[in-house]
């Protein structure tokens, strides 16, 4: 696990190591679930190049795997870092002024239920957990002296 020197109170700095922790354990089996279904996928498959195709995305996957859980808690660190700065050092939202509109394409059907897929599973999960996030927000806010945190810049 990363240790990024942080300077937070001692409270956020266990809350941070904390979720750190659950979010390495938590990718970890998220990654081994995708492989395992991956490799019964290609197991149960009589055609030899459909097989070939679950084989080149288990490679992909296990290959990809030890990045993208390091990029993926470099970002909560980050998150952290930033929140002891005093909010946010990065902006949400799309800077539609820098697209041309030759840059611009249709969304493919298979991409558009992918997105609306992992729409709908982040809102149902900021839904389900909207409390709780509302009252460590307000609980990190008190512990940094800080009015103007708000749920958007909640690290977790």
């Amino acid at each position: 696990m990363t240790q990024i020197g942080v300077n937070l109170p001692q409270p956020l700095e266990r809350v941070r190591q904390y979720a750190l922790n659950e979010i390495n354990q938590a990718m970890q089996t998220l990654f081994d679930k995708a492989d395992g279904w991956l490799f019964e996928q290609a197991d149960s498959i009589p055609d030899p190049k459909s097989q070939q195709m679950y084989m080149e995305l288990i490679r992909l996957l296990r290959s990809s795997r030890k990045s993208i859980l390091s990029d993926f808690i470099s970002l909560v660190s980050g998150s952290f870092r930033e929140l002891r700065a005093g909010g946010s050092s990065h902006d949400d939202s799309p800077d539609f002024g820098a697209v041309s509109v030759s840059q611009l394409s249709l969304v493919g059907h298979q991409e558009m239920d992918h997105s609306v897929a992992l729409d709908g599973m982040a809102a149902r999960a900021s839904r389900d957990a909207d409390l709780a996030l509302k009252l460590l927000t307000a609980r990190f806010s008190h512990l940094l002296s800080q009015s103007d945190l708000s749920d958007q810049n909640n690290p977790l």
